[in-house]
């Protein structure tokens, strides 16, 4: 009887030792499946631990990133994003993390990579909790998106400039001077406008042709571009009107810039097909508070004062020191 018991148990402890080994072999085969479909994928996929540290990268993600493995194993995947981006990858990671174990959560977000020669790539992620064996692993696939977010960029800017001068549109110009009218409200900082209409711009079309009357456009607003600080804003009113936003700017520093502008226009040949043009430029001038404070008000009394510099011989600069409702002239 004895023996019989010795001879189940060694029997048990064979069939356990085998079970073991089948399980081993098992999923050391599942690792090896999953390495090479890593590896073969034609997008990026990058595997970390729970904790985020990466353990593998697949040879696509290497070639289209630009990503050394020897420097990016062992670093925490959140450290290949740009810092406006780690944020973002990081609630994404906690919440595929946050799933029931044995299930699959995959979230997804935009971000910005940066590869590790500094370069740097628009990306979609998803990131997908894996649960293999009794280990949790953090699944990343990794998508170029660059192209495509080049592209919605570039038709937002169509949608927001004139297409022949390159200036803000009149809808574009007039929605970004009322937000920073708004943010006025909650602080002192005075704003002007300055309306610019092309002194007789009709007898360049007449004498030249349109497309010189188009390159004259053109110059036009390189010229006053030229003159302008990084936070004014210069837009196309219509035909040959243009109108610049000056933040932060009094009636008499928006005189000086004015004044410099219209000097500019003046003493500056417009190169065209047709040889060298020379134009002039009349400005009206309205400030807020004191002219108004909406888009509407300051246009009307800055387009005022600029039909009075026409009526009084153009290639002036003109300032109205009259309040909305009153009478004074433009001087």
């Amino acid at each position: 009887m004895k023996v019989l018991v010795i001879f189940r148990d060694v029997t048990e402890r064979r069939v356990v030792e085998k079970l073991r080994k089948e399980a081993l072999m098992k999923s050391r085969r599942r690792q090896q499946q999953l390495r090479y479909m890593v590896h073969v994928a034609p997008v990026g996929i990058i595997i970390a631990d729970s904790a985020g540290a990466i353990t593998m990268i697949n040879s696509y993600a290497q070639e289209k990133f630009h990503l050394d493995k020897n420097k990016v194993i062992g670093e925490c995947v959140h450290t290949l994003f740009e810092q406006s981006s780690q944020k973002d990858y990081i609630a994404v990671r906690n919440l595929a993390l946050s799933q029931e174990l044995g299930g699959v959560r995959e979230k997804r977000f935009d971000g910005h990579l940066i590869s590790s020669d500094g370069s740097s790539f628009f990306v979609d992620v998803g990131v997908a909790s894996i649960d293999i064996d009794d280990d949790r692993i953090l699944a990343h696939v990794i998508g170029d998106i660059t192209e495509r977010k080049n592209m919605e960029e570039e038709l937002r800017r169509l949608a927001s400039v004139d297409p022949l001068t390159g200036a803000l549109n009149r809808r574009e110009f007039t929605g970004l001077v009322e937000k920073l009218l708004i943010q006025r409200k909650f602080g002192d900082q005075p704003l002007a406008l300055l309306m610019m209409d092309i002194d007789h711009f009709k007898r360049i079309n007449d004498n030249y042709g349109h497309l010189v009357g188009d390159d004259t456009l053109r110059e036009f607003v390189k010229t006053v571009s030229g003159q302008l600080r990084s936070n004014d804003i210069m837009g196309r009113f219509g035909g040959e009107e243009f109108i610049v936003a000056l933040p932060n700017t009094d009636p008499a520093s928006a005189k000086k810039i004015a004044e410099r502008i219209r000097m500019m226009v003046r003493d500056t040949a417009i190169e065209t097909s047709s040889g060298d043009v020379w134009c002039t430029v009349s400005i009206g001038i309205s400030c807020c508070p004191s002219h108004g404070r909406n888009m509407d008000e300051l246009v009307r009394v800055a387009d005022e004062a600029l039909y009075q510099c026409k009526r009084r011989g153009r290639d002036q600069v003109l300032l109205c020191p009259m309040s909305l409702h009153g009478n004074e002239q433009a001087m």
